[in-house]
């Protein structure tokens, strides 16, 4: 792919890179942190695993059921219980309405905040294979376009120097460059918590240049405390690209269609 530059980044509607600022429904949510002593206690809460069978089955939480969100409410017998809503973790988007229409039936219902990779930073029990565990910390160009107005979400650029695209495309992004020796690192990190302790429960939403080079970055956010991170896909190139087939979209249909001049050396149609 290549590289999406600050000139094609000018191309973008403002209305497109701008963050509109969203406050996440408490009354909807569940941490992890204080959702697993209640299940491990005995407390009577069903999880609910939207996710799809193959996910579920690769990786999920003991005693989790497994059922589609669109069936949830057709399962009678959950009202009898509070239960809790589980997904891979970053589309609080997608369960909100899902979970205030549950409620508006007569289901107790709340969502795990930060999903199955909350559950993980915070040491909960799972089954399955953990090398299935760093897919819950990668969130898509499409649900990070959604994801980012949430004003629990610190957008973070780790790049050693942002690029013009990520100025243009994110300009609200914290730079956190987590380049060079170990105890550069750690110094970066412990600048960055200080700078943002008062955002307490914060999600880190982690973006480099092309996505690249994660998997190294995570133990170090992990050993100084950041519980909730999740990645970009493909960093900002692949958001650069994402938001150029949004902005296409948006014109009208005449301004969306190339059209080809006739050869000169094709007879004309008959």
């Amino acid at each position: 792919m290549f590289p999406f530059s600050g000139a094609d980044a000018g191309q973008i509607p403002a209305e497109l890179i701008r963050r509109n600022a969203r406050v996440q429904a408490a009354e909807l949510v569940v941490s992890a942190q204080s959702l697993i002593p209640r299940v491990q206690n005995g407390e009577k809460i069903t999880l609910i695993d939207v996710r799809n069978t193959s996910e579920y089955k690769a990786l999920h939480i003991p005693g989790a059921l497994n059922i589609p969100l669109h069936f949830v409410k057709t399962k009678a017998f959950l009202k009898s219980s509070p239960m809790v809503l589980v997904d891979q973790g970053l589309s609080f988007h997608r369960l909100s309405s899902a979970c205030r229409e549950l409620r508006k039936n007569g289901f107790d219902a709340r969502i795990l905040d930060g999903g199955m990779n909350a559950w993980r930073s915070r040491k909960g029990p799972m089954v399955g294979e953990s090398v299935r565990q760093m897919e819950y910390c990668r969130i898509s160009p499409a649900d990070f376009f959604i994801e980012k107005d949430d004003t629990k979400h610190i957008v973070c650029d780790v790049s050693a120097t942002r690029s013009p695209a990520s100025v243009q495309l994110m300009p609200y992004a914290v730079h956190l460059p987590l380049g060079g020796s170990p105890d550069r690192r750690v110094a970066a990190l412990e600048k960055f918590r200080r700078a943002h302790a008062r955002n307490g429960n914060a999600t880190l939403l982690v973006v480099n240049e092309n996505g690249a080079g994660y998997r190294s970055l995570s133990g170090a956010l992990d050993r100084a405390g950041f519980n909730n991170v999740f990645y970009l896909d493909g960093g900002v190139n692949a958001y650069g690209k994402y938001l150029e087939g949004l902005s296409l979209s948006w014109r009208p249909q005449k301004e969306r269609m190339v059209t080809q001049a006739r050869c000169g050396e094709c007879p004309e149609n008959e």
